[in-house]
């Protein structure tokens, strides 16, 4: 109650101590010696608070605490030889006396604000009513209200819990089948919903931030957290930003048009592991995304209570008078911070800290699992299963009066003319010897690709074991916890620049159609401001992944492929990523857009229906509700915090795992060339050891011949010896080319510029 509801100038708490129980609201008492101006006074005493059955009107009276007075009082000795005190003669004292009083003073007009205190009215001098309400002394906590509002909203976070946790799985499960129609349609919704924010707090600067009555100000969740002038200005500033992170999403939305089918093919090879098509996967589904964000989320959630425990902690301290640096007791109580307040808040930071710390090792803990479950799925033997079609066909029931025939079955089949003119591969001859009839039958498929007949092919499985998932989690918390504690700062401190550097190449790269394929990505040159703009996102994205780019959860795939440690972990992944080249280089790290896009589409829309419920719903929003939630704003924050750990949870699930299975497609294509006695990666290789291969079809697809073929061991002709460093300082070059020709443009002709060949070409 100390950190959500103001207390008075005797420490307690307004409508919950017991003696002032009957009085919910603060009042703050003008400064005695201040004077009016009008009805209100000129200045306020903040320490100076007491507690009210209502807010008070003109006119009436309410009981302050006045300031400690000092009065001196001078004594002379009785007679002339003075007064013996321990040998000294003292001839004249002085007494100074400290008293203290509670008063009662005239009460200027005030108003009910937030249910809590006693604001005065709009023509107050002095920014009176500014002070009360957002002065550094205000006896109105926002974090207290923000805490306190968590008692009663309580059931609309969990039930944004529930709603994050059914789309994501909808998501992923939509995803699963039509991957690029989802995609496009969520960067579509996300990009309208925050076009319509930004709109929403742009519009902000037209209305009267001082009238907390409006329907707008009552609906902006920063008017009704803010006051004043920083509103409107706040509002606006959101706006704007909401609008340019809605153009960039248009601008992703026509980017992706052209290059979306690389990372589907990448998602779509993920999904196999995620929805295995045996069902095996469920229990991995139950046991790391769903319950990592239970116990993510209940640890936010403990955290903040033992938040609100250390912020009120601390003794009622009447020791308000302080003579040569002694406290003595006075009428004034307030909470006291141990430590000497800085110690305390050095501690406080402290605790902030290993909040953080523990947060970021649940989540390395999580994508440990998964990247150690992805390891071991990708060397598990390969089983085929029948497709649904085959399936189908195979448990149809016979006709009742059918009888055993025989089949021969015919390996080619032409249909000529009709719609289902081509060739059919799946037939069978029927011989009756009862009625001595022949029969043909011939499956006739849907079309597919350059107009053949659709026949359905059996599928791959590969048993997720329960095994792999409980190993990886005792691991994560028993033999590799240092190295995950270890590792936990790194990743946090980088995470923004990793993210923001996948994002620039995600944006900058081009379809792989659209270029030749080469050593480097950044092989094309342009000579504009565009291009300078464009080679100097390329730079940076390439110094964050040569500097930074071991930090992240390829590491994990390391210490899980290799059994290393943080330092060779990092410096391990880093290069290997640097010098993979081709495909794979290209496809690493693809899906992390659109795991962002998918993540904040799930967070807006779980947060806006958290939202609604909150203002719409009489049980949260009607004041006389005992389920009345005070600060909606706070807890609008706190579903965005909730739906965003779930989301998190459920989409890195197909970025982990395909970056997962990239890298160790990359490891084992290198231990496979090197090793005849490791499990064959392609099917080439399969067949030359007469063994079966591992890696799924959909990656060998994807990858095609750089399955078994490092593309830079191909490349020693074109280029010897390149290491990272030579690869940043090849971008870095190429900038600085393309910004001196961009300058120099102007002294000669773009023609003379130009390679002969690219010309020819």
């Amino acid at each position: 109650e100390r950190l959500i509801h103001p207390v008075d100038y005797s420490g307690q708490v307004c409508g919950y101590s017991p003696e002032v129980k009957d009085k919910p609201f603060v009042y703050v008492c003008g400064k005695a010696n201040a004077g009016f101006e009008g009805n209100y006074p000129t200045q306020l005493d903040f320490q100076s608070r007491t507690c009210v059955s209502e807010c008070p009107k003109l006119g009436g009276e309410v009981a302050c605490i006045g300031k400690p007075l000092v009065t001196p009082y001078a004594v002379d000795s009785q007679d002339h030889n003075g007064i013996n005190v321990h040998g000294v003669q003292v001839l004249k004292t002085v007494t100074w006396r400290v008293s203290q009083a509670v008063t009662y003073q005239k009460a200027y007009p005030t108003e009910p604000f937030r249910h809590m205190m006693c604001a005065p009215g709009w023509e107050a001098p002095n920014d009176l009513r500014d002070q009360i309400i957002f002065g550094a002394a205000s006896p109105l906590s926002k974090s207290g209200e923000a805490f306190g509002s968590l008692l009663t909203a309580w059931p609309v976070l969990l039930a944004v819990f529930g709603i994050a946790t059914v789309l994501s799985i909808l998501f992923l499960l939509l995803m699963a089948h039509y991957a690029g129609p989802v995609l496009f349609i969520a960067i579509v919704l996300a990009d309208i919903l925050i076009f319509l924010l930004g709109l929403f707090f742009s519009i902000g600067i037209f209305f009267d931030p001082f009238n907390t009555g409006g329907w707008y100000q009552s609906v902006n969740p920063i008017e009704r957290t803010i006051y004043g002038e920083w509103a409107r200005v706040l509002s606006l500033l959101v706006g704007v930003i909401l609008c340019g992170m809605g153009v960039l999403l248009l601008h992703t939305l026509y980017h992706s048009s052209e290059r979306i089918d690389e990372p589907v093919g990448l998602i779509h090879a993920s999904m196999e592991f995620i929805f295995e098509p045996s069902g095996s996967s469920v229990k991995f589904l139950i046991l790391v995304p769903f319950l990592s964000s239970i116990f993510t989320v209940a640890m936010v959630g403990f955290a903040i209570i033992c938040f609100m425990l250390v912020l009120t902690a601390g003794p009622v301290d009447s020791r308000g008078i302080v003579i040569d640096g002694h406290h003595y007791p006075s009428m004034y109580k307030g909470i006291q911070k141990p430590w000497n307040g800085f110690a305390w808040d050095v501690s406080m930071l402290l605790f902030v800290a290993g909040f953080i710390w523990l947060i970021e090792l649940m989540v390395a803990v999580q994508q440990y699992t998964v990247t150690h479950c992805v390891c071991n799925w990708f060397f598990q033997p390969i089983k085929m299963l029948p497709s649904k079609e085959k399936e189908k066909e195979k448990n149809a029931p016979k006709k009742p009066d059918s009888h055993e025939v025989r089949k021969t079955p015919l390996d080619r089949v032409e249909v000529v003319g009709g719609i289902a003119a081509g060739i059919h591969k799946e037939g069978y001859i029927e011989h009756d010897h009862e009625t001595g009839q022949k029969k043909m039958v011939v499956y006739l498929r849907d079309k597919g690709p350059n107009d053949t007949p659709y026949v359905p092919q059996d599928m791959e499985s590969k048993t997720v074991e329960l095994e792999w998932i409980t190993t990886g989690f005792c691991n994560a918390v028993t033999k590799k916890l240092g190295t995950l504690l270890y590792f936990c700062w790194y990743i946090f401190i980088t995470r923004p620049l990793r993210v923001s550097a996948e994002v620039i190449r995600f944006l900058t790269t081009p379809a792989s159609h659209k270029i030749e394929r080469k050593q480097f990505d950044e092989e094309e040159e342009t000579k504009d401001i565009w291009g300078i703009m464009h080679g100097a996102a390329s730079l940076f994205a390439t110094f964050v992944n040569h500097e930074f780019g071991g930090y992240s959860k390829d590491a994990f795939v390391d210490i899980v492929l290799r059994d290393t440690n943080f330092r060779e972990a990092s410096k391990d992944a880093s290069e290997q990523i640097l010098s993979a080249g081709g495909v794979i280089s290209f496809l690493h790290g693809m899906t992390r857009f659109y795991e962002i896009i998918a993540s904040a589409f799930i967070v807006l829309l779980s947060t806006v229906l958290g939202f609604v419920v909150m203002e719409n719903m009489p049980w949260f929003s009607d004041t006389n509700s005992s389920w009345y939630i005070s600060d909606t704003s706070s807890m609008a924050l706190t579903c965005f915090l909730i739906s965003g750990i779930v989301a998190y949870s459920w989409m890195s699930l197909f970025n982990t795992t395909s970056d997962s299975l990239l890298y160790t497609l990359m490891w084992a294509r290198k231990m496979s060339a090197n090793d005849t006695s490791f499990p064959a990666v392609t099917r080439a290789q399969a067949q030359a050891r007469g063994t079966s291969k591992v890696c799924p079809e959909a990656l060998l697809d994807l990858v095609g011949d750089e399955a078994s073929t490092d593309p830079l061991v191909a490349m020693k002709a074109h280029a010897k010896n390149r290491s990272q460093a030579t690869r940043f300082q090849h971008v870095g070059s190429r900038f600085k080319g393309a910004a001196m020709t961009t300058m120099g443009a102007g002294h000669s002709r773009h023609d003379e510029r130009d390679p002969l060949l690219r010309k020819a070409k």
